[in-house]
């Protein structure tokens, strides 16, 4: 971000002003438009798993235009799609995991756990993006893809698994977390299960 920035403001008679805006203002702008958009989305069609895919391959996109484009101003175009999408997923992936947790102090322990994990991709952050790497940090461009694969794929397993066991509790197989069969046995399904299952599959 900082070689970005001086590339593009280096011409600049107020170079260092516009470059701190640069580094430090401007792309938080629209991560804060898409952290709106984002909450709003998932409140209002109860949905938080697409919304973290999507905000993963938002950044998915930005860090390749980031570390290997050519121009200066692609490269920050880069850093924008990056930014946004890597704070969106921070009060989504929050607001999923304090859903679907059962329990006060287990959905304490779990955040707490989130935020501890969080501190330390910010501590790893700080040092695989080494000053030997540059311009293009591949090593840690790598480092940064990894979490964003792992997480859509593991977000994308628990869409389909949950969706199939909420089908399957209506033939007949035990439904979530409760042993109960289906309707036919006079089980009737609670209205958590009913909006999950219009959540997951419309």
């Amino acid at each position: 971000m900082p070689d970005c920035s001086s590339g593009m403001y280096r011409r600049h008679k107020r170079k260092v002003l516009y470059s701190q805006i640069a580094k430090l203002t401007a792309q938080f702008v629209l991560a804060a438009i898409l952290i709106w958009f984002s909450a709003y989305f998932g409140d209002r069609y109860h949905v938080r798993g697409p919304v973290i895919i999507i905000n993963c391959l938002i950044a998915l996109i930005g860090l390749p235009i980031m570390s290997f484009a050519k121009s200066n101003g692609v490269r920050y175009f880069g850093v924008f799609l990056l930014t946004a999408g890597s704070n969106a997923n921070v009060p989504t992936s929050l607001a999923y995991q304090a859903n679907n947790i059962r329990g006060q102090w287990t959905r304490a322990f779990s955040s707490a756990l989130f935020v501890g994990f969080a501190g330390m991709g910010g501590i790893s952050g700080g040092t695989i993006f080494r000053s030997q790497d540059k311009p293009k940090y591949v090593p840690g461009v790598s480092a940064a893809i990894a979490p964003c694969l792992l997480e859509s794929k593991v977000d994308g397993t628990l869409q389909v698994s949950v969706s199939q066991s909420v089908h399957r509790s209506f033939f007949g197989e035990p439904a979530i977390e409760t042993g109960k069969n289906n309707l036919a046995d006079g089980y009737n399904p609670s209205p958590i299960l009913l909006q999950m299952l219009w959540a997951l599959t419309g």
